[in-house]
């Protein structure tokens, strides 16, 4: 299988290439980007500290969304060579489990705040207290005793004078939870910066956005691939000034793995998997422009196309699989965002190529 190179290879090297049973920098090993509730309202945010004699102990918060603390715990002594995990429940309740301590600890919102409900530093399991599935460490697929267990849906919104944002998060397969700490880990710093970003500018304009409120909003989605691969797509949104605002969209791809020696069995893959050679992205970029050439009408340009959708790995670096009704490849679609083949007024562009017109069968 093809290396992949580039910033993808370097994002999912940070979060599942630490050696199996051990945390990774985005699976454990603290700081983690904030996790939302189920229902939107709080994040769990794990971390660390010192303590009055200088021992690092692990620490958590659990705010609301504009940031305010409504809870703060310390734990004991933190291992830097184990984890620290955070997961929610159904019910909203928050739990902790520190790899090194082997303890579980769980919080809950009651009539005075949130408040540790439970903590089975023996062992013990008590009614009412089951851990949530994707608590622990990520453990190889033969090892999940139920992957069809779900996750729910999560909508994350917050406001301040002149500015908002959403992020949605789909119900996802526990044993696919992986996809979700590979998508907070890129979104939150991007709406750290945007918060960060808007305060500052209003400040200094006395809180008036002008045209229109900055916004930003960002939607996880989970494509139809092949059968033994899996997808996750961010599409993004936003404006902060100007005359119109800007979208985006990223786009991963994964292929199972039975003999991976990472601590799951999904390997992440680019086009240079998915295509033979140079020589079918060749022919792929040729089909694709002459579409893009037909479809654009009168905002054709084609030095704009070619720049865009020309024969480069770098212009498929999204290239999606796209499966028939049996699972099987049934073609290639491509989605080219505002500005990258034609002006912004011509909106994002979709190619679909049926794999029969670039595999033709043999007669």
């Amino acid at each position: 299988m093809t290396v992949m190179t580039g910033l993808k290879a370097a994002i999912w090297a940070s979060i599942l290439t630490a050696p199996a049973c051990l945390a990774s920098v985005r699976d454990g090993m603290p700081p983690l980007p904030p996790l939302p509730s189920p229902d939107g309202q709080y994040l769990l945010s794990p971390d660390t500290t010192l303590d009055s004699e200088g021992v690092t102990i692990w620490a958590i918060r659990i705010t609301d969304t504009s940031g305010r603390i409504e809870m703060s715990a310390l734990g004991p002594d933190f291992s830097w060579t184990r984890g620290l995990y955070r997961a929610w429940d159904g019910t909203g309740r928050a739990w902790i489990y520190s790899d090194s301590a082997g303890d579980v600890w769980c919080y809950d919102l009651t009539p005075s705040g949130w408040h540790e409900v439970y903590w089975n530093d023996d062992g013990t399991v008590v009614d009412g207290f089951d851990t949530p599935y994707d608590l622990y460490p990520p453990v190889t697929w033969e090892r999940r005793s139920d992957p069809q267990e779900m996750m729910p849906e999560c909508l994350v919104e917050n406001s301040g004078p002149g500015w908002e944002y959403t992020l949605y998060l789909p119900e996802i397969q526990a044993d696919h939870s992986f996809l979700r700490r590979l998508v907070s880990g890129i979104v939150w710093p991007k709406i750290d910066w945007f918060i960060s970003s808007a305060e500052s500018s209003f400040a200094e304009s006395g809180c008036d956005p002008g045209f229109m409120d900055w916004s930003l909003d960002i939607s996880m989605s989970l494509p139809q691939v092949p059968e033994g691969m899996l997808a996750v797509a961010c599409d993004w949104w936003d404006y902060t000034g100007g005359v119109h605002g800007n979208g985006d969209s990223d786009f991963w791809l994964f292929e199972y793995d039975e003999e991976s020696i990472g601590s799951l069995p999904w390997v992440m893959i680019g086009a240079e998997d998915l295509l033979a050679d140079s020589a079918e992205l060749v022919a792929l970029s040729a089909l694709v422009v002459d579409r893009l050439a037909e479809s654009l009408g009168e905002f054709s340009d084609m030095d704009w196309i070619m720049r865009g959708a020309g024969p480069s790995w770098s212009n498929y670096g999204d290239l999606m699989p796209v499966p028939d009704s049996t699972g099987a490849l049934a073609g290639f679609g491509i989605c080219f965002p505002d500005y990258r083949v034609a002006p912004y007024v011509a909106g994002p562009q979709y190619v679909y190529i049926p794999i029969e017109l670039l595999r033709p069968p043999e007669r």
